[in-house]
């Protein structure tokens, strides 16, 4: 994963694993363990760790030696002795009970894929689910041991019902017990609620079938249709849909990989994901691959007068490297044509690259700039601003730039595309997003810290009066809201 979004699959992870360190790799000869043992692999984030356990010893391992991968995922193994197991842990944590599967001396035990999924109430469930995609790099996985196995049959482990939810781990502070009582007293006020409906799933199909159709928007920028509905990209390759009726639904793109730019056009989505890979759905949802970024992350799909433009961003252990705007003339992204590369100043704590089209300019912002680019011209220059800026929004020629920094954040307001600036008062901080609207005014979106809590609010902009005046609050437990547009 290269983004810090806030899905109930990766806050999940990033959670569970603050607790846990990382685990070596176990140097294991194929050729020699094949003689008396038997190869066992998941595919599973790979940031995380299964733990399986012996029935009739108790003997503990864990499949922590790679094989194959893929954005985040990976098929990860280890040889081991001839008998019944059970899973047994995830990142440490204990599980409640799994059905049990079998070693045999040189053969291959696929026990498929595990996705770990918030149920409330700080629990999880790892949820035994075989997901097309992350068959794929089990497969890879099984052709780098094919030379060293006795035969190609593979023993398929399957259990069909959820298993039981499981308590995070709560470690101490390492700073008293005061803290520690002050950590416990957070984790009561923020306490996310139950989901009925998930612990109400009777088969894993049901549980994973809810768990995405509930999958939190990413907050990007949504595509819009002409019926006025809005397309957010979404963990495990969901598109969530938010009805111009007031309701939400969801299509699933066939992938695990999340969807991390979305753009509509004349009844097709046109997707990019993390990984990079660009594709379009037609209205049956069905899939068609058109090109790749390099892996870099799609951070931005746009039609525009003349084509289109995609950003792309590439990331290391979440710090942003560099940022890469394509063109292309075609009718759908399938030729791209590398246009510019940028650089961020920070690669630490900073919004991730934004673009969006407004007539013939295409404006784009890494910090601590803002870029435009000629559509017609593919010529690039850039936008001479008071200060450095996070991000932006552009409404016909009312285009706004914002600085989100504590007591030092700024908000500069253009009125004729980017021309002149003027630095307008700046909502409360903190402040994650403002957005104005051509020839009207504006509206923001700040985190209001409490106690032990934040709190999402939401301001207006007059004109008139030049200042912010609060609207309201998001309802407790909202993490992040979608983008005002």
């Amino acid at each position: 994963m290269k983004y810090l979004g806030y899905s109930i699959v990766w806050g999940m992870i990033l959670v569970l694993l603050s607790a846990c360190g990382s685990q070596a790799i176990i140097k294991q000869d194929p050729a020699l363990e094949s003689q008396q043992n038997g190869y066992v692999y998941a595919a599973y984030p790979l940031r995380g760790t299964i733990g399986v356990r012996e029935l009739k010893t108790n003997q503990k391992y864990q499949l922590i030696n790679n094989a194959s991968h893929i954005n985040g995922w990976g098929a990860n193994g280890v040889w081991l002795p001839p008998g019944e197991y059970t899973v047994d842990s995830w990142v440490g944590i204990k599980l409640e009970e799994y059905s049990p599967f079998s070693v045999e001396q040189g053969k291959v035990t696929d026990l498929g894929s595990f996705i770990p999924l918030s149920v409330g109430n700080y629990e999880f469930v790892l949820l035994p689910y075989r997901h097309s995609e992350l068959d794929q790099i089990g497969d890879a996985a099984f052709k780098t041991l094919s030379p060293y196995i006795q035969t190609k049959e593979i023993i398929q482990w399957r259990m069909n019902v959820p298993p039981k939810p499981t308590k995070d781990k709560v470690q101490g502070t390492g700073l008293g017990l005061i803290a520690d009582l002050l950590m416990a007293y957070d984790r009561k006020v923020n306490n996310p609620g139950l989901n009925e409906l998930l612990r109400k799933a009777s088969t894993n199909e049901e549980f994973y079938a809810l768990a995405t159709k509930g999958m939190q928007p990413l907050g990007f920028e949504p595509a819009f249709d002409e019926d006025g509905n809005l397309y957010y990209g979404a963990d495990l390759g969901q598109i969530r849909v938010r009805y111009a009726k007031g309701t939400w639904g969801s299509i699933d793109s066939g992938r695990i990989v999340p969807v991390t730019a979305v753009e509509w056009i004349e009844g097709q989505l046109v997707i990019g994901f993390d990984d990079g890979l660009i594709s379009v759905l037609d209205k049956s949802g069905s899939r068609t691959d058109l090109t790749n970024t390099n892996n870099y992350s799609v951070v931005d799909i746009d039609r525009t007068n003349n084509g289109w433009v995609v950003a792309s961003a590439k990331y290391q252990n979440y710090k942003l490297e560099e940022a890469v705007v394509y063109s292309s003339s075609s009718n759908l992204p399938e030729v791209l044509i590398e246009s510019q590369k940028f650089t961020p100043k920070d690669t630490h704590f900073i919004p991730r690259p934004h673009g969006e089209v407004s007539g013939g300019t295409y404006f784009f912002s890494i910090f601590p700039g803002l870029n435009a680019l000629d559509t017609k011209n593919l010529t690039w220059e850039k936008v001479i601003l008071p200060g450095d800026v996070h991000s932006f929004h552009v409404s016909g020629s009312t285009v706004v730039a914002f600085k989100s920094q504590g007591a030092f954040s700024k908000v500069y307001l253009s009125r004729d595309s980017g021309n002149s600036w003027e630095q307008i008062d700046r909502p409360p901080y903190h402040i994650w997003n403002v957005n104005f609207t051509e020839g009207e005014g504006g509206t923001a979106a700040r985190s209001k810290a409490k106690a032990f809590s934040v709190e999402q609010e939401f301001y207006q902009y007059s004109p008139d009066q030049k200042k912010w005046t609060y609207l309201y609050s998001a309802p407790h437990g909202c993490n992040s809201a979608p983008l005002l547009d």
